[in-house]
């Protein structure tokens, strides 16, 4: 008899724990989602404010930055992009951010040789 009433008892457990990992996974990814989108308001608020100023160098700075980390981030989610129609993309993403890469690397020095007052 304790037989029959345990085994529902642990089947009840079990699934009060699983609905309870798949709630906290939907709210990571909630989370996650919306850091994301605050994100992408900030640096598209950015690049508003600096196209209005006429700072080009500063949006071309600034979207740099963006292509390199998502261009990052899709090559290591997805793997390198065999698809004909999005590889071109990719690559100018590529060169894109070697360009950025090397403006970064160039005002670093810029800085560094900068004597001290």
């Amino acid at each position: 008899m304790k037989t029959i009433i345990l085994r529902p008892s642990v089947l009840l457990t079990i699934i009060a724990i699983l609905t309870g990992f798949l709630v906290y996974e939907i709210h990571l990814r909630h989370l996650a989602w919306r850091n994301h989108q605050k994100f992408e308001i900030a640096v598209f608020d950015q690049l508003f404010q600096s196209l209005d100023r006429g700072d080009t160098q500063a949006a071309k700075l600034r979207l740099g930055a963006l292509v390199t980390v998502t261009s990052d981030y899709y090559e290591q989610q997805y793997g390198h992009e065999t698809d004909t129609n999005f590889l071109p993309r990719l690559a100018e993403a590529k060169i894109i951010k070697a360009e950025h890469e090397a403006n970064l690397l160039k005002q670093k020095q810029e800085a560094m040789s900068v004597p001290s007052k």
